[in-house]
């Protein structure tokens, strides 16, 4: 797609409930001790508070904060701040949010409790469903004040371990406008990123859009200055989460990658070798998902190459945004 085009999350039947597990996280140190919490599950599309509680062994002046959700794609927020304020942070591609609740100093030893509240939007990608959210908090003067970890699931993966993502395709609804499905077509536009050294200069590229389900040859032309033996080729392709994709290899062997929680696949096609000077192509196969959210229709994918002597064989930058959006500046990520 989201010398590709774009990176997609695959859409399917979603779980209306994540059931919640909890775990206190703390060590011999931490001034409380998480005894309780509650709710056991929350419901997509309702705001949700988590509440933890448990006794505070010591008067607390003030503290800092720090909330770290991971999943599927790696690390999906870090909200840190003073925990005497709250704050709201925002989950990847518009899913959901995720808020500190201020607590009240000085805290007294006792009954405590920390809350945080959790939105989460109908129709969240189900590899995004399972996560693994950590509260902490360490005291002005350096005491660890509590630590507590909460995993979700969708409700029918909760018992046993979660299952791995389901890649079945559906189509996606629009919830609060929010473009779920995106566009069925992206816009593709290229650039030669070589500089003077490098031995081929591309001049042509096609197609100049992708359709959306469909397997799609990208064929980046021009002309070799001189026979090259061999080289290795490198893909990346970056989007509105960061990295996406990283493809290398040996250019005279075709290779494979698969895009993020199995919303498709890239391909780089083996380049027959010894390269003769003159007229040569790159070709790049991409297959990307149905159901692309429009927020990971906007990449850069660039393809390079470095010949087994160390010279710079090719270099070409690849655009991709819904066709809407093709003619515009894609040089700045497009937010929606």
């Amino acid at each position: 797609m989201k010398v590709f085009a774009s990176f997609a999350f695959v859409f399917v039947a979603n779980a209306a409930e994540l059931k919640l597990t909890w775990s206190d996280c703390g060590d011999a140190s931490t001034k409380t001790k998480i005894t309780a919490f509650s709710p056991n599950a929350v419901t997509l599309g309702h705001k949700t508070t988590m509440v933890g509680t448990g006794s505070l062994s010591e008067d607390v002046a003030g503290a800092d904060y720090d909330l770290e959700m991971t999943g599927a794609i790696g690390k999906l927020l870090s909200c840190k701040g003073d925990a005497s304020t709250s704050k709201t942070c925002s989950l990847p591609l518009g899913v959901g949010t995720l808020s500190f609740e201020a607590m009240t100093f000085p805290l007294k030893a006792g009954a405590s409790a920390v809350n945080v509240d959790i939105l989460l939007k109908p129709f969240v990608p189900r590899a995004l469903q399972t996560t693994t959210t950590r509260a902490s908090a360490i005291a002005k003067n350096g005491d660890k004040l509590f630590c507590i970890e909460i995993k979700s699931a969708p409700a029918q993966d909760a018992q046993p371990e979660p299952l791995a993502p389901v890649a079945v395709a559906e189509p996606a609804v629009a919830q609060d406008g929010i473009d779920a499905a995106g566009s069925n077509n992206l816009g593709l536009t290229w650039s030669d990123c070589g500089d003077t050294s490098t031995k081929t200069k591309i001049t042509a590229f096609s197609p100049n859009a992708l359709t959306l389900g469909q397997k799609i040859a990208m064929v980046g032309t021009g002309s070799l200055s001189e026979d090259v033996a061999g080289a290795d080729y490198d893909l990346e392709m970056t989007g509105a989460i960061g990295k996406l994709l990283s493809c290398k290899g040996d250019a005279s062997t075709s290779k494979t990658c698969s895009l993020p929680l199995g919303v498709g696949t890239l391909s780089f096609e083996a380049m027959t070798f010894p390269l003769k000077a003159g007229a040569t192509a790159v070709n790049v196969d991409i297959l990307l998902k149905p159901f692309v959210p429009r927020a990971l229709q906007t990449t850069t994918t660039r393809a390079t190459a470095i010949a087994k002597n160390g010279d710079k064989l090719f270099c070409i930058e690849i655009k991709s945004a819904p066709t809407q959006d093709a003619q515009l500046d894609l040089a700045a990520p497009v937010v929606v």
